[in-house]
């Protein structure tokens, strides 16, 4: 059985943190865009769209690193 959790979202003093489980994923080869309550991931071929809640919506992505398996992308 899988037991992680596909995302995760967490509140960093004035940010908050949107954790992506993306295990196998080279980090040079990810393309990240916000389109309005969308934000999309890029990776060669392979396109995800997200669809942000509220709380990050009006959000602007600032930083974006990988933590154990885990894409953390960072809202201010």
């Amino acid at each position: 059985m899988f037991k992680e959790n596909l995302q995760k979202i967490k509140k960093e003093d004035n940010s908050y943190i949107l954790s992506i489980y993306m295990p196998f994923i080279e980090k040079e080869k990810f393309n990240l865009k916000k389109n309005n309550d969308d934000f999309i991931i890029e990776i060669g071929n392979f396109r995800k769209n997200i669809v942000l809640p509220r709380t990050l919506s009006n959000l602007e992505p600032v930083d974006a690193e990988f933590n154990n398996q885990y894409l953390d992308i960072k809202f201010i």
